[in-house]
């Protein structure tokens, strides 16, 4: 099934969902292999530092290309239904961890693409193509916005530890299709 039912996602929205999260555990590897590189140190499979900067860059774009259009997606087919028995409180929770999390995955690619262009660091998409620059060169805006992009980069990762959590909970205690829902080949 393509689109979402009452009891489970679509296989659309399941395959924004995993690479979505393919694409967050290749940008947390590679931010944290980059940030400690040395420029001059011997290549990782093939990639030196600012290679990695590259490809994090690119990975990033992608990952505010895909929000879109699964926000979008989003918005044209409803959602499962939650489980029997969730309290409004639950809702809400539920609810408002799926926005945090979307809203991650733009703030974080949008702080980046500001941190590039306001460092004087272009981003070539992929090697192929430039992307503009709207913001021009200014060190500040740059700083702030790398704040917001360490700032963000924690709150993803607490964000996703709970977002797991909660659906492992909900397997293995709450013995509902939470989990089972958004799994890859799973009805």
């Amino acid at each position: 099934m393509i689109k979402n039912t009452k009891m489970s996602y679509g296989s659309v929205a399941k395959f924004f969902h995993w690479l979505v999260f393919a694409c967050f555990v290749a940008l947390y590897l590679l931010g944290e292999i980059m940030g400690d590189l040395k420029a001059d140190a011997a290549p990782i499979l093939g990639l030196g530092k600012w290679d990695m900067y590259a490809l994090h860059k690119s990975i990033g774009i992608s990952v505010l290309m895909l929000a879109l259009v699964r926000l979008s997606w989003r918005m044209l087919n409803p959602q499962p239904e939650l489980p029997s028995g969730t309290s409004k409180m639950q809702a809400l929770a539920a609810h408002g961890m799926h926005w945090v999390l979307y809203g991650a995955m733009l703030v974080m690619p949008i702080s980046g693409y500001i941190m590039s262009m306001a460092g004087g660091h272009g981003i070539k998409y992929f090697g192929f193509w430039q992307l503009p620059d709207l913001i021009g060169m200014n060190k500040p805006l740059g700083s702030f916005a790398h704040e917001v992009h360490e700032v963000a980069a924690f709150a993803i990762y607490f964000i996703v530890g709970i977002h797991v959590l909660a659906a492992l909970h909900h397997h293995f205690f709450k013995k509902n299709n939470v989990l089972t829902r958004m799994l890859p080949f799973c009805k």
